[in-house]
């Protein structure tokens, strides 16, 4: 049994500040004995200097980043699930979750990692789930260095800044568009872009995106090495012809009309959605459909895992359907460019879609779990 502290002073609040992207590395000296229920040297311990500080968290559980091809890159984006409404209930942590945090043993210290909502996900559920990023590669079957931490009332607000725990992440409501999208005309077609009231809004005319070249509008930035992106599409309208292929994402090699790419994207007209790939320069396009009306608001996902693509698609954000198979690459190499398409296959007027977020995250496959400890204690100190 750990022994119990009787706090008799004020605990001092420490400011954290930002250290890389992701974590927050505080001037907190580590437990240099056993205080505030942390085992020196033993099971979940952290020694260190001879001072401590006592953080008022009043219960931590072990996270286990299981990793089952022994190989996680740091700046993956991992998750777990837990059953934030019952802490709630029992009094153990905020219902709005500002005190739960999550840090990581590092070179004799504990480092605070940014943590967020999962998207669609929400404090004071039985399944609340939240994600954050890999502060170092893990290159063992388990990484055992992260904690969750919760029960402090005058725990400050979190970082929750999803810049910090995926690659890209842009929610288009700071009024100013990032200067890494590039507004991208491909083969002939016409389009403006702008960022408003929290939507990138596409307009554009053209053709359509297939046969040996493309016509189409792309918003897009570069992108290195494996990941996932996605987005979720709000509305759509104007000139819209059929099988318009209206917002979603797109993976391409390059911005020449010929380039490799793969799409998922809702349609107009005459399918729900498509997967359009063209697999070598300058080669034909193949395409997946799904039939049915326009389903938008919808949200759309493509991977990239070295020369393979896989598409998706969803209507909440949370039971994804594939779209076609896994499909292989000629020659595909870094950086290639990931964005939203618009191809409204009508040359006279202006089709437009409005899409609310846009992300990219680091992607392995099979993906890692996170599992977790039974829950200790406190209070701890670092």
């Amino acid at each position: 049994m750990r022994p119990s502290v009787t706090v008799g002073v004020a605990l001092a609040l420490l400011s954290c500040s930002l250290n890389g992207r992701g974590s927050h590395e505080g001037p907190f000296p580590q437990d240099g004995g056993d205080s505030g229920g942390v085992d020196a040297g033993g099971s979940g311990g952290f020694p260190g200097s001879d001072a401590a500080v006592l953080l008022p968290y009043a219960y931590r559980r072990r996270l286990h980043v299981e990793a089952s091809n022994g190989q996680l890159p740091t700046g993956l984006t991992v998750s777990f699930e837990l059953d934030h409404a019952a802490l709630v209930a029992a009094g153990k942590c905020a219902a709005d979750g500002h005190d739960l945090r999550v840090l990581r043993r590092e070179s004799g210290k504990l480092v605070e990692v940014t943590r967020v909502l999962a998207l669609g996900a929400s404090w004071a559920s039985a399944t609340t789930r939240i994600e954050f990023s890999l502060l170092a590669d893990v290159t063992t079957p388990t990484d055992d260095s992260y904690y969750v931490y919760y029960g402090d009332n005058e725990a400050g607000m979190a970082d929750e800044d999803r810049s910090h725990v995926y690659l890209v992440w842009d929610d288009f409501e700071d009024g100013t568009l990032d200067p890494h999208w590039k507004l991208s005309q491909i083969g002939g077609a016409v389009g403006l872009l702008n960022q408003d009231a929290g939507k990138l809004h596409i307009e554009a005319l053209g053709d359509d995106i297939g046969g040996t070249s493309d016509e189409l509008v792309l918003v897009s930035r570069e992108v290195s090495g494996d990941f996932v992106a996605d987005c979720r599409v709000a509305a759509s309208g104007g000139a819209l012809g059929a099988d318009a292929k209206v917002g979603g994402v797109m993976v391409r090699q390059s911005l020449d009309a010929g380039s490799q790419q793969r799409i998922a994207a809702p349609m107009n007209g005459a399918a729900a959605f498509t997967n359009a790939y063209r697999v070598a320069p300058g080669g034909d396009t193949a395409q997946d459909t799904v039939p049915g009306p326009n389903p938008i608001p919808a949200f759309a996902r493509v991977t990239r895992l070295g020369q393979s693509s896989r598409a998706w698609r969803s209507a909440d954000g949370e039971s994804w359907e594939e779209i076609g198979t896994a499909m292989t690459f000629t020659g595909l190499s870094d950086p290639v460019r990931v964005g939203v398409p618009l191809a409204n296959r009508d040359t006279k007027s202006l089709g437009w879609v409005d899409v609310d977020w846009f992300r990219v995250r680091r992607w392995v496959e099979p993906a890692p779990s996170v599992t977790l400890d039974a829950e200790e204690p406190g209070p701890f100190s670092r």
